[in-house]
């Protein structure tokens, strides 16, 4: 559901997912893989620059444990240490 909203906002969700998270929490999200047909046939849904993305997640001191392509998105396994 982050796509909908632009990546400040995403920020503010994910600092708010590392509140409520119990200590050496997991956490799964998905966005839209920007490179396939979806992302960019879609005009009511942010599409994020993957390096400016993961970049962002890294900046929250998440540790980005897997990156999988499950069709036309992209599935990230987050962990916060």
């Amino acid at each position: 559901m982050l796509e909908y909203y632009p990546l400040e906002y995403a920020k503010t969700v994910l600092l708010e997912i590392i509140r409520v998270l119990k200590p050496e929490g997991h956490c799964f999200i998905d966005i839209p893989n920007p490179n396939r047909p979806y992302a960019q046939e879609r005009e009511w849904i942010f599409v994020y620059n993957l390096e400016e993305f993961e970049k962002m997640v890294i900046s929250l001191e998440w540790l980005i444990l897997a990156r999988n392509n499950a069709g036309y998105m992209l599935q990230y396994l987050l962990f916060k240490p």
